[in-house]
């Protein structure tokens, strides 16, 4: 979540709050046997115009107390972090140590012709990227 959305989620949320029949479905939530993730997703289906509101939302759902595997994440990450590091980048170290572990580790991975090929063109594929990113921010000054 940027800062931008984050910035813009609060205001949603007053009008949000502010709306009678959202304050009806509100008081009508019964904690006892009702999941706050589905009534949070069903408000979000009626209601299309919060969307930065709702991103929250589901952020803050995301990163519940008791979920063992996103804090486990959250340090994997933190280990795996370089300064200035880009999201992308983060995202493809992840996918990369969740592949190894789900294979049973380091010395189990079959490293495949297709994996080879992909690590031999890796510096060419990240040019080509960069040139195409280059090329966008050019178009969007424009």
């Amino acid at each position: 979540m940027t800062a931008v959305t984050a910035d813009k989620a609060k205001p949603e949320f007053c009008k949000f709050i502010a709306s009678p029949h959202v304050k009806k479905e509100m008081l009508e939530f019964k904690h006892e046997s009702e999941r706050l993730d589905v009534f949070y997703s069903s408000l979000m289906d009626k209601n299309t115009n919060y969307q930065n509101f709702f991103m929250f939302v589901k952020n803050v759902l995301i990163m519940s107390l008791g979920n063992a595997a996103v804090e486990r994440g959250f340090s994997i990450n933190k280990a795996m972090l370089i300064e200035n590091m880009q999201e992308r980048s983060v995202i493809a170290l992840r996918t990369v140590y969740d592949a190894v572990s789900n294979s049973g580790g380091l010395f189990k991975v079959d490293i495949t012709k297709q994996m080879k090929l992909a690590a031999r063109n890796a510096h060419s594929y990240y040019h080509e990227e960069l040139k195409a990113e280059k090329l966008i921010e050019k178009k969007s000054e424009e």
